[in-house]
C-alpha cells in the first residue's frame, strides 16, 4: 500500500476542503505528492491519462486565481489535474486513479476537493496541455485546510445513503446487510463513505454468489448523460463509479483479500429504467 495511514483512516479523515491556509506550505509534502503522481498505476480498465501537480509559482499566493473556480475555492495554492484519453471506461478509469491521488494528499495531512463542473475548463485545460483526444473530467484543490476539522466534525458534515439503499444480495429486491457481506463489509462501507458528485452516490452493488457486480444508478434530475453534450461538462456520475471501485478494491486488498475486475453483466433485472450495468469484482 502507497499510504503510511491504513486505508480505512484515510477515508475517514478525508472530506471536502474549500478553505485552505495560504501562510501554511510545505515544500516536502508537495513534492511527495507530486512524485506519487508520477508513479501512479493504471486503472483497472487500462485506459491512458495523465495527471499534473500545479502550483502557485514562488511567493505568489494567488498565482492561480486565473484558473477560476466560481468562487467554489479560496486561497488553494495548488490543484491536482487529470486528463484522460477517450476510450470505453476513460470516466470510471479516471476517477479510480484522481480517488488514489487525493488520498494520498490526505495521508500528507493536505486538504482537497473535487471539482467536476465549479471550474473554467479552457484556462486548466491550458495548464494540462489538452490535445484534441483527450478530456479534463475534473480537477482538485489541494492544500493544508484554514482550520483542520476533527474526525467528529466531519462525521457530523456527512450525509450518506444507508446500506439498504445501495448495497444487495441476489437481485434488487433483497438488501444485503453487513452480516451476509462477511469479510466484505468493510470494504463495501468504505465505498457508501466515498464522495459523489452533489453527493447522490449513484453506485449500486450486489452479491451473487461470490462476485460483486457494480451498477450505475443514475439520478433522475441529474442527466449527466445529456449534459457534456451541451456544457462540455463530464459524466461525473461515471467518475463517481471510479471513485467507488478504487475505495472497494484498495480496502479488500488492504485486509489481504484479492481479486480483479471483470466486464460481464450477469443479466440480473435491473431495479428500473435509470440503472445499468458496469463491472464485476471477482475473488481470487
Amino acid at each position: 500500500m502507497p499510504f503510511q495511514r491504513s486505508f480505512s483512516d484515510l477515508i475517514f479523515k478525508r472530506y471536502s476542503c474549500r478553505h485552505y491556509d495560504p501562510g501554511q506550505t510545505s515544500a516536502e509534502a508537495f513534492t511527495r505528492l507530486d512524485n506519487y503522481i508520477h508513479t501512479l498505476p493504471p486503472g483497472p480498465f487500462n485506459v491512458p491519462g495523465r495527471f499534473r501537480l500545479v502550483l502557485a509559482g514562488g511567493v505568489d499566493r494567488h498565482g492561480l486565481r486565473g484558473l477560476g473556480t466560481y468562487g467554489a475555492i479560496k486561497d488553494s495554492p495548488g490543484f491536482i489535474i487529470g486528463v484522460t484519453s477517450s476510450s470505453n471506461k476513460d470516466l470510471e478509469d479516471f476517477g479510480y486513479r484522481m480517488e488514489l491521488v487525493v488520498l494520498k494528499a490526505t495521508d500528507l495531512d493536505m486538504g482537497t476537493c473535487w471539482l467536476g463542473g465549479s471550474f473554467t475548463r479552457s484556462t486548466f485545460s491550458k495548464k494540462a496541455d489538452l490535445t484534441k483526444d483527450e478530456s479534463l473530467p475534473a480537477v482538485c484543490s489541494v492544500g493544508f485546510p484554514a482550520a483542520m476539522k476533527t474526525t467528529d466534525e466531519i462525521e457530523r458534515a456527512r450525509k450518506r445513503l444507508g446500506w439498504e439503499t445501495l448495497f444487495f444480495m441476489n437481485d434488487f429486491a433483497s438488501t444485503l446487510s453487513s452480516e451476509e457481506a462477511g469479510v466484505f463489509a468493510d470494504p463495501l462501507e468504505l465505498v457508501r463513505l466515498a464522495p459523489s458528485a452533489r453527493n447522490c452516490q449513484p453506485w449500486r452493488i450486489l452479491k451473487a454468489g461470490d462476485v460483486w457486480h457494480f451498477y450505475l444508478q443514475r439520478t433522475k434530475p441529474y442527466h449527466e448523460f445529456v449534459v457534456p453534450l451541451i456544457t462540455g461538462i463530464a459524466d461525473l456520475q461515471r467518475v463517481d463509479m471510479g471513485i467507488a471501485m478504487s475505495h472497494f478494491e484498495m480496502s479488500a486488498r488492504s485486509t489481504g483479500l484479492s481479486g480483479a475486475w471483470v466486464v460481464n453483466d450477469p443479466g440480473i433485472s435491473l431495479a428500473n429504467a435509470l440503472m445499468e450495468y458496469c463491472v464485476s469484482w471477482v475473488p481470487g
